[in-house]
C-alpha cells in the first residue's frame, strides 16, 4: 500500500511585480500546492484615470499589462491563475474615502484602507 502525502494549498496574491512572483516561486519549491489570484481594483476606461485616459493599457495604472505579467509568471511555473474583480469594491471603500479626505485638505493613505477592505477583507469573502 502507498502512502500519499497531500499537499498543503496555498492562495497566492499575484500582482505581476517581483516580490508576489519570488513568494510563489518559493511557495512551490517548498512543497506547496498553490493556486495564484490576480485582483482588479480599477478599471481605468470605467472611471478614468487623472489624465483621461479612457483606455486600459494606460500608463497610470497598466492594470491588463499587470495581469498578463502575473499570467506568465503563473504559467511559467505552472499555476492556476484566477482573475477577480475588485473594481466596485475599491472605489466604495477606498476612492471614496481619498477623495472625500482630499476635500478637506487631508492627506489620505489610501494603500492602508485598500490592505484592509480589498486584500484582506473583499480578498478573504
Amino acid at each position: 500500500m502507498k502512502l500519499t502525502i497531500k499537499k498543503k494549498k496555498v492562495i497566492l496574491g499575484l500582482s505581476g511585480g517581483v516580490d508576489s512572483a519570488v513568494a510563489l516561486y518559493k511557495l512551490i519549491e517548498d512543497g506547496y500546492d498553490v493556486i495564484a489570484v490576480f485582483m482588479r481594483n480599477w478599471d481605468s476606461a470605467l472611471n478614468r484615470d487623472i489624465l483621461g485616459n479612457p483606455t486600459a493599457d494606460d500608463e497610470i495604472c497598466p492594470q491588463e499589462k499587470d495581469y498578463q505579467d502575473a499570467k506568465k509568471v503563473a504559467d511559467k511555473l505552472g499555476v492556476e491563475l484566477l482573475r477577480v474583480d475588485f473594481v466596485k469594491e475599491y472605489w466604495d471603500r477606498v476612492f471614496t474615502y481619498f477623495l472625500n479626505e482630499y476635500k478637506l485638505n487631508r492627506t489620505p493613505n489610501p494603500d492602508v484602507l485598500c490592505n484592509n477592505e480589498i486584500k484582506f477583507k473583499a480578498f478573504l469573502d
